[in-house]
This record gives structure tokens, sequence and C-alpha cells, in this order.
């Protein structure tokens, strides 16, 4: 909706409600499944929006809205699900338009608060874990801050030649002082550029991207020791898997034959990087990235 010819207001909410269902089995025999709702119903998460347009090139944008996050099957020692957790996130940035719009950008800071996560209870007896193994025993305490810097720039730079690129820094902590995302790295930057070469040459299109990003690390608790039942047998040990930072590049040429045939070679992962593509819980949950490959491509259309 707008407001003057400038400033523009967008608004709404969204209505949420969660349900647990869970089936207990084991061999010989299956109980039915216990049902249980969580304690927030028809949860009304809000959000609103605003953009002042400063000239025809560049406008103001800013943001509020609520969060709303399940904290999944996590139990209290009773045996109670937590109730989902909740929070506020707010934004304000600036947005700029170039060449009739056919190259965009922004810039964008952030702030985020989280409240009512699921950390576990230190005072949960081997006892207590193994009623609800693996999702207890936990407190409905955690609260974690989260802010950083959102830059984008795609588009067409110049005639032929196009980008895709994004940076994030990020800073997180909870409420001791810990990692919120620790498998988020503090720094990730995506490029992605295709020029088409001029002249006599234009039927060639080269062009490559660059992943780079800061370390990370996936971080908490796993037991050593389960029962048939996938009960913890012994007390839960913390642990930490660390991935330094690294930079994956990709190369591509391509070639018009003709009217009608296209052949395009992708080299990807040009010096072969041995890293994580996902990195995280539970404990050796993690993913090798793609190795140095070759991509010989040909299409026809007719």
């Amino acid at each position: 909706m707008y407001l003057t010819g400038a400033l523009s207001v967008v608004g709404g909410a969204r209505l949420s409600s969660n349900r647990l269902s869970n089936t207990v089995s084991a061999i010989g025999y299956s109980t039915p499944g216990l049902t249980q709702e969580t304690k927030d119903h028809n949860k009304v998460t809000p959000f609103v929006g605003a953009t002042y347009d400063l000239n025809a090139h560049y406008s103001l944008y800013a943001s509020y809205a609520d969060i709303y996050q399940t904290n999944n099957s996590a139990r209290t020692i009773a045996g109670a699900y937590l109730p989902p957790a909740d929070g506020i996130d707010r934004e304000v940035g600036i947005k700029g338009s170039w060449r009739d719009g056919a190259l965009n950008g922004l810039v964008v800071l952030y702030d985020i608060d989280q409240r009512g996560l699921a950390v576990l209870d230190p005072n949960a007896s081997i006892a207590d874990q193994r009623q609800f193994s693996p999702y207890c025993c936990f407190l409905q305490n955690g609260t974690n801050k989260s802010k950083g810097v959102d830059a984008e720039l795609n588009g067409e730079l110049a005639p032929g030649w196009l980008i895709g690129t994004g940076y994030t820094f990020n800073i997180n902590h909870a409420l001791d002082g810990g990692e919120l995302s620790s498998a988020t790295p503090r720094h990730l930057l995506k490029l992605w550029s295709s020029w088409q070469l001029p002249g006599e040459s234009q039927r060639w299109t080269i062009g490559g991207s660059v992943q780079a990003q800061s370390s990370n690390f996936a971080a908490g608790f796993i037991c050593g020791q389960l029962d048939s039942f996938g009960n913890c047998l012994m007390s839960r040990q913390s642990f930490r898997e660390v991935q330094g930072s690294f930079a994956v590049i990709n190369l591509r040429a391509g070639h018009q034959i003709d009217a009608h045939w296209r052949a395009a070679l992708s080299v990807n992962n040009v010096f072969d990087r041995i890293y994580y593509q996902t990195i995280g819980i539970p404990a050796g949950d993690n993913w090798y990235g793609e190795p140095r490959g070759f991509v010989l491509r040909v299409d026809g259309r007719y």
C-alpha cells in the first residue's frame, strides 16, 4: 500500500499450530501413537515492512517480524514437550537499481533475537535421559542473538556481462556467550559471472564461480552406547568437529556452434578442494563436497 508517492508499506500475519505424533515400536509389539499438542495453539506471527524511494535508483527498506520456531520433539525431565521458541527479526537497508532494472543490489543490516530455545538440563540423570531418549532432557531457557550484514549484486553489469554475487557477515551468540549456529560461517561469499566475448568471438561465453567461507564447526552431545531401543546407557559426551576456511572455484566455457547447436565444458572444483558441504549434528553427520569433475554438455534446438 502506497501512503505517498515515495513511501509504501506492506504487512501481514501467519497463523501456526504444532502437533506432535510419536509411535513407540519394539520387537514383537507396537504401542499406539502418542499425540500431544504443544502449548502454543494458533500462534500469530505478524510482520510489517516499509520502503521509501530516495530517487530513481535508490530506496530505503525496513522490516519487523515475529519468529516462531518449533523445538522439535525436545522434552523436559517430566516428559512434557517444550513449547515452540519465539523472537523478533529486525532489518534495515538500502536497495539500488540501475540500467533500467537490469542490475540490482542491496545492503541489509539485520538483528535477530530468539527466546525459549531448548538447552540440555544439567540436572538430568542417565535414568531420566533413558526415559525419552534421544529427546530428553531439556530446559526452555535458551536465548540467542544474531546480527550481521547481507549484501547482493545481481544482473547485467554491461552488455553481455552477467554477475550474481552475495556476501554475508554474521555474528551470533547464545546467552552464555557461546555460538548460536556454529555450522554457519562468520564470512560467506558467493560470486558467479558470465561474459559473452565481443566481436568475431561472440559465439564464445566464458565464466565461473567462487564460493568461499570462513571456518565453521559442529558441537553437541552424543551417547557412546545405546541399547536395542535407542536408550542411552551412559552419560552423554560433548563433541566438536571443526572445518577450516576454504574456497571452491568452478570454470565454464560455452560455444554457439550454429543456430541449433551449442556446447559447453564445465570444470567444477578446479583445485580439487576437499571440504564438507554440510557439517552438523549428530556427530559424523557430515557430507563431503563434490571433488574435481568435468562436464561436457551439448544442446540442440530445432
